[in-house]
């Protein structure tokens, strides 16, 4: 893949299906297959552009060995677009090094750290930092859920919510890292609220839901 800028970063869906490399002193991206066939997202930020792709590993006869993307629409973040709630999800999860690329409209996006944490019975939730974006509006919390007893469970997005001054609400959208938590172990979490317009200078609460193991 050819671009006009040198590439800054470049983040893969399913690192198991394909490998990629940005050359020294190239503004290019070269792709290696992996696996045999399936199909991952892959972004590509420069400077000024982001660029998003759908990589299919098929058959040789239909691959495209070289792409020129020189014609390329720019950054739909920074054109003021709709964007999906997955790209706001993507640009939440990289957010400290699409920052430092400048690959963020923060007026749009708008971070905040949190830091704090709660005890329950079965879980501690570690609030890390919540985000606000704008057109649509969605409020995306993100925290980090502990095991901490000696057996595992499942996590269960259908029974987890957040609460704010004893009232409860339910997430639009829920994104676990792991779903099962061994004893002791951890994973980070994202819940979404769509059309809330609820401030981030709240203090979050979190009810888990939990579903044991056999």
């Amino acid at each position: 893949m050819q671009f006009n800028e040198r590439p800054m970063l470049v983040t893969v869906g399913d690192n198991s299906l394909i490998q990629v490399e940005i050359p020294q002193n190239s503004k290019s991206v070269v792709i290696k297959p992996l696996q045999q066939a399936g199909e991952t997202n892959l972004f590509v930020f420069t400077v000024s552009q982001r660029f998003n792709y759908k990589v299919v590993i098929t058959n040789q006869s239909n691959v495209d060995y070289v792409v020129d993307t020189k014609e390329s629409t720019p950054d739909i973040i920074k054109q003021g677009k709709t964007i999906s709630l997955d790209e706001v999800l993507y640009l939440a999860k990289n957010y400290s090094e699409l920052k430092d690329l400048r690959a963020v409209n923060q007026r749009k996006l708008i971070q905040k750290d949190l830091y704090y944490s709660y005890a329950y019975p079965r879980v501690k939730v570690d609030f890390l930092e919540s985000f606000i974006n704008k057109k649509p509006d969605y409020l995306i919390i993100h925290i980090v859920i502990h095991n901490i007893t000696n057996l595992p469970f499942m996590l269960d997005e259908k029974n987890t919510s957040i609460v704010i001054h004893d009232q409860k609400f339910n997430p639009q959208y829920i994104l676990f890292d792991k779903h099962m938590l061994k004893s002791n172990g951890q994973t980070d979490g994202w819940l979404v609220l769509e059309n809330t317009y609820i401030s981030m200078d709240n203090k979050f609460e979190c009810k888990i839901g939990i579903e044991d193991i056999g």
